[in-house]
């Protein structure tokens, strides 16, 4: 089945890439919950949230605490049940991501998580020292050890049932937020430049260590496709750099301690890919646009705030004037709304994902995909 949706949808990525594609890319799914459900309680353990997008994360912090290896199994128990209850439509096709938490490198340094049920907290309560961030970046610790092992497991499991994601590393300087904290990093931008991009510079290098050996891994199982927490697949590498923390520094700050590390993350792979995360970092669109291997970025708006509203259209309009396309993940599924926003902007620009309520609509969707 997996090896058919891949065979079915691989063209349409390859198209889009190359920027050969005559329409929208849509992945539209649909879930069935009643069914999985009904599936998922024969088998589902206490300790499992209901949400399965965080029964991996919840697994692994046991697995981590207890170190055994099993509640990874048990996950990908789960997770096979999930994959019979979900259908696929348009450029839709199985995708998991695997979910340890949002920048989950800084784990990977400290050792240190708390999995709250809804995501992951890597922020440490007091502050890391310069020089212990520089030390520690270079070192492997028993949490990164966990979730290669981890990584390794769900890959296996799932090699004929989904494309499995790279993790979610998280911004360098997202990550560094979470060593120094936040509000503390704010006042670094200021009066520690130089040791912030020499700790910048530590993780970036232990950043791409850990990328490409976990690629090792999924290049192995993934039947020659690639994906990431965003479901855009790729015969090749790809990753969406991010900077959530430049919201709250000038473009002055962000060109001089942000831009360096992210025109060198987006040279590691053919095509670049950002995550503008809200209007605090709209300022910097003009230096993001800037970087020659930015292929596309994703738009992430305000809540209360979706995608289809008119308000967005003159950020698409300057994206697509500057040669770049646009992700949109979460797209309400409303065919209506897209019809709009492909009438007023070029549809081949877009890759959406949505979640269809019905069969019916998810056909529909399909449907305009296909340009008909």
């Amino acid at each position: 089945m997996l090896a058919k949706h891949l065979q079915n949808v691989g063209p349409m990525y390859e198209e889009w890439w190359k920027g050969t594609n005559k329409n929208p890319l849509i992945f539209c799914a649909y879930f069935d919950k009643s069914a999985f459900d009904e599936k998922a309680a024969k088998i589902k353990k206490d300790w499992m949230p209901d949400d399965p997008d965080w029964v991996l994360a919840s697994a692994f912090e046991r697995a981590f605490a207890e170190g055994d290896l099993k509640y990874i199994g048990e996950a990908m128990d789960v997770m096979e049940i999930y994959f019979q209850c979900e259908e696929y439509y348009g450029a839709g096709f199985p995708s998991y991501f695997t979910n340890l938490g949002p920048g989950c490198l800084a784990a990977f340094i400290t050792n240190f998580a708390k999995f709250t049920g809804e995501t992951v907290w890597f922020e440490l309560d007091k502050p890391m020292d310069w020089e212990d961030i520089n030390s520690l970046a270079k070192k492997v610790s028993r949490y990164y050890q966990t979730a290669v092992e981890t990584v390794r497991i769900v890959a296996s499991r799932l090699k004929d049932h989904a494309v499995v994601s790279m993790l979610d590393l998280g911004g360098v300087v997202d990550i560094l937020a979470s060593l120094r904290r936040t509000e503390v990093l704010l006042y670094d931008v200021v009066d520690y430049p130089e040791e912030m991009n020499k700790a910048i510079d530590s993780i970036q290098v232990l950043w791409k260590k850990v990328h490409d050996e976990l690629f090792e891994i999924l290049d192995k199982y993934n039947n020659g496709y690639h994906t990431t927490w965003m479901s855009l697949l790729s015969s090749r590498a790809q990753y969406p750099s991010q900077c959530d923390f430049s919201a709250m520094i000038s473009p002055a700050m962000f060109e001089e301690l942000v831009l360096p590390s992210l025109k060198k993350e987006m040279s590691w792979f053919e095509k670049g890919i950002y995550h503008l995360d809200g209007p605090g970092e709209l300022p910097h669109l003009d230096l993001l646009l800037s970087i020659e291997n930015l292929h596309a970025i994703q738009w992430v708006p305000m809540p209360g705030q979706p995608h289809y509203l008119e308000m967005h259209y003159p950020l698409y309009g300057k994206i697509i004037e500057n040669g770049r396309k646009i992700i949109l993940n979460g797209f309400i599924d409303d065919i209506d709304q897209m019809k709009k926003l492909f009438s007023v902007l070029p549809g081949e620009s877009f890759f959406l994902t949505v979640s269809a309520k019905n069969r019916q609509q998810a056909e529909k969707i399909a449907s305009l995909a296909a340009g008909r």
